[in-house]
């Protein structure tokens, strides 16, 4: 769905919303770091604010850094989401 980010959202909330969460951790936080990010493209700030708050509280700890975890806070940065 490149270049078409509305296109992408319906189909990253099913992802992101997937309880294969367990099974598939890494591809569940990346589905969620799209949302936000396509989100932001489709102009909903306070949803994209909500899918980059998830991705920083499961790996905004990792060590050594997750870099998924620095792509969501700068998302977050960009939109001056609540801390």
């Amino acid at each position: 769905m490149a270049g078409r980010p509305a296109d992408a959202v319906a189909l990253l909330r099913r992802a992101s919303a997937s309880c294969l969460a367990l099974t598939w951790p890494y591809q569940h936080m990346h589905a969620l770091l799209d949302l936000g990010r396509a989100l932001e493209l489709t102009g909903d700030g306070a949803s994209a604010c909500r899918a980059y708050a998830r991705v920083r509280v499961q790996w905004g700890a990792a060590r050594p850094r997750a870099v998924s975890a620095d792509a969501a806070r700068e998302g977050a940065r960009r939109l001056r989401c609540a801390p």
